[in-house]
């Protein structure tokens, strides 16, 4: 078995500050979790955590991004349970660890998804930008052992690492993982052309080196003479680079290409920023005077820093010793502070000491930072200079969900799953009924987070709904259902706007429109003729305008009296009429549990109250471990959130026959404490499946609630509209 001294070791050895005996319950802790499992490679998983966390030491990553390194195999694991963790590690640990578990579960390959909305939704899962580097140190270590996957893996593996990890770590400015992610990249994407490039540069290892030194020499005297300290060295590009470079300038050699390395120019960090910046310039005027400078190389990322927070003077110039004379060399000139900065990116204004051991600099000092990590809560400048839980608020008016195979859907914050279907296609918007996200029921106004996993279920017949524009959020998504009502023909969109009227009419005890649509002629207190009060009609068909909107612009404030008027008188339903009742002939009993309406939902049974599934039950969706059962009676499900309920029964509680009939209710209420629990008592005592459950309506206090029932007879329903009625907050319960 592994033993885990090594890491405890090298975690001192880098990060003396963290708390030894806390590090020692994570690795235990992992190692019962992990239990000897093993990765493709062979490799054992906590071996894997040591190597990923060796590339962030120079992070200086704080305790809570230990431990959710060591730990970021354990959704992989059996004995995975997110409140283990929570309870042991705490509230940070938990959440790295879960970013890091969605993250595993975003598969980017065969999909047709755009690269740019890739990006975006690895960075608004991922949240914070400890997971960031955590996910592209893994990466890479991936990436090392990508000789054991499968053959035909390998280039999609090396093609997503480049569509996606290698733009978000130059986005970061994490030029150091970014390079070694190319590089490794390249190699399984471009084999022969990585090999020939990496033989020819070996073979001319030697004269690169001669001409570096020689240069650096030069370099040092020119610097020597004018008493300047400085340290020179010399960066040769990468492999992925030089390989861009040759196929962009048409080269069929490395010997062609002249500038395969830059030099170097780094002077020591002081404490007065805008004294280092002069000797920078210095130097930039030394080099120009003496040897002959390329303009058009000349960038000045002083005066104006990259977006991630890169500052550097870059130029070339013709002339130094063992160059032809006509070739020109790239020199960069830096603080050692800039340095830093131009290898580990954002990260390293958390990670910077000064000459003096001062702590390191605060945001608020800097020009221009990663525009996605702008709005932060607190002074990182007073920090102990630890990488930083940093939230990512770039695209928080987008969230980033996914289809059941996988594909990302980019949609408006407040989405709903009818967004998310007309986003799929149109007949798909049309059709669909109910909505399931991440295996659980849910109702189709459910607004959408990050990472859902949003499935559709369509019904042979079903059609859009006008109460969808009420809580749909996206322009594609209104515009369909108003096209699908527009559609109509004329005489279609005003029987349809006649039908919805007159039912709001009948609701506030009016009588119903007359031929002449008297009611609407003086619409908006003006007077309309009978072909303006007829088009008024259809808009409402096509679902332009509401029943509330033109009853209440015909006749005012009349329309609020009526109904808090009839909120307080209506205490029973009015009747609700069904076909004829059918035949009963036979029993359909069945052990089934049916959850929200659906069938072999995967549940577990709540060790809180331990029900049996013969009594009266429900279903909660908790936020990690799926769907629980609970007693209706439980002290538990006095205190969680009504909206994650679903109705629960035994489907042998029906002994009658197979139902065959839809009913759609509307559900007048007065919210009280309780009172969703109420319902759901009610339907399963009355054993009626539920189709579809969503909210109409809601001001103040006052909700409208539909529900799509499936009844067996007239019966069945009569019993099931009285028991609601019976319900306390339940003020009318009518046809839908």
């Amino acid at each position: 078995m592994f033993k885990f001294e090594s890491l405890i070791q090298g975690v001192a050895n880098n990060l003396p500050e963290v708390d030894r005996s806390l590090l020692e319950k994570a690795c235990s802790f992992a190692e019962g979790l992990y239990e000897g499992r093993k990765r493709f490679s062979g490799e054992p998983f906590l071996e894997h955590s040591i190597k990923v966390l060796e590339r962030i030491y120079p992070y200086n990553p704080d305790s809570s991004t230990i431990i959710a390194t060591i730990l970021l195999n354990a959704h992989d694991c059996e004995k995975f349970d997110i409140h283990v963790i929570q309870q042991e590690f705490g509230d940070d640990v938990k959440e790295m660890v879960e970013c890091l578990a969605q993250l595993n579960s975003m598969t980017t390959r065969h999909t047709s998804s755009s690269k740019n909305v890739l990006r975006k939704m690895f960075l608004m899962m991922a949240r914070d930008l400890r997971v960031v580097v955590i996910r592209l140190a893994e990466r890479i270590e991936n990436l090392q052992t990508l000789n054991f996957v499968r053959q035909m893996n390998q280039k999609e593996i090396a093609r997503e690492t480049m569509d996606i990890y290698v733009p978000v770590a130059s986005r970061l400015g994490l030029y150091d993982y970014k390079l070694t992610l190319e590089d490794l990249s390249f190699k399984y994407l471009f084999p022969d052309e990585y090999l020939r490039l990496e033989q020819e540069l070996n073979e001319y290892s030697s004269q690169f080196e001669k001409n570096i030194e020689g240069t650096k020499q030069e370099l040092q005297s020119l610097f020597g003479e004018n008493n300047l300290e400085v340290n020179t060295s010399a960066r040769v590009k990468n492999l992925f680079s030089i390989y861009n470079k040759m196929k962009k300038k048409n080269y069929g050699s490395l010997k062609d290409l002249y500038d395969i390395y830059a030099m170097r120019i780094v002077i020591p960090s002081s404490t007065d920023a805008e004294k280092d910046n002069e000797t920078l310039y210095a130097i930039l005027s030394l080099l120009h005077a003496k040897y002959q400078p390329v303009l058009t190389r000349f960038k000045d990322y002083i005066a104006h820093p990259k977006p991630n927070g890169y500052k550097s003077l870059h130029t070339a110039v013709i002339g130094l010793t063992s160059r032809h004379k006509s070739q020109p060399t790239e020199i960069q000139i830096r603080t050692e502070k800039m340095h830093k900065i131009a290898g580990t990116g954002l990260a390293a204004h958390w990670l910077y000491k000064g000459p003096q051991g001062e702590s390191p600099m605060s945001l608020e000092k800097e020009k221009r930072l990663l525009e996605m990590f702008a709005n932060l809560k607190e002074d990182f400048g007073k920090s102990s200079g630890k990488l930083p839980s940093l939230q990512v608020n770039l695209y928080m008016d987008r969230i980033f969900v996914l289809t059941p195979k996988n594909l990302v859907k980019d949609l408006p914050l407040g989405s709903t799953p009818v967004d998310f279907a007309y986003a799929i296609h149109t007949d798909i918007g049309h059709a669909c009924y109910l909505a399931k996200m991440n295996g659980a029921v849910v109702p189709l106004d459910y607004q959408l987070k990050n990472g859902d996993k949003v499935e559709i279920i369509t019904g042979q017949g079903s059609k859009p709904k006008l109460s969808w524009l009420t809580f749909v959020k996206t322009n594609l998504a209104k515009n369909r259902i108003r096209s699908f009502f527009r559609a109509l023909d004329k005489q279609k969109l005003f029987e349809n706007g006649k039908s919805q009227i007159n039912f709001f009419l009948e609701k506030l005890n009016l009588p119903f429109l007359d031929d002449q649509l008297s009611v609407l002629k003086f619409y908006l207190g003006r007077k309309h003729s009978l072909k303006e009060r007829q088009n008024i009609i259809e808009e409402v068909g096509s679902g332009f305008y509401t029943p509330f909107h033109v009853v209440k612009g015909a006749l005012g404030s009349t329309v609020d009296v009526l109904l808090n008027r009839q909120k307080k008188m209506e205490k029973v339903r009015r009747e609700v009429s069904l076909p004829p009742s059918v035949e009963e002939n036979g029993s359909g009993k069945s052990q089934r549990l049916i959850i929200g309406g659906q069938r072999n939902m995967p549940y577990r049974i709540s060790d809180c109250c331990k029900p049996k599934l013969k009594e009266d039950i429900l279903a909660y969706v908790t936020k990690v471990k799926g769907v629980s059962i609970h007693h209706t009676r439980c002290k538990f499900v006095k205190n969680i959130d009504p909206s994650r309920i679903l109705p629960a029964y035994l489907e042998e509680a029906v002994t009658r026959q197979t139902r065959n009939y839809k009913v759609g209710l509307k559900l007048d209420i007065k919210e009280r404490d309780g009172y969703l629990k109420d319902i759901v008592k009610i339907f399963n005592e009355s054993a009626v499946v539920i189709l579809e459950f969503q909210t109409l309506k809601k001001e103040g206090l006052q909700v409208e609630k539909r529900v799509v029932v499936d009844v067996y007879d007239q019966s069945h329903l009569k019993i099931l509209v009285q028991k609601l009625c019976m319900v306390a907050g339940v003020m009318k319960v009518s046809k839908y």
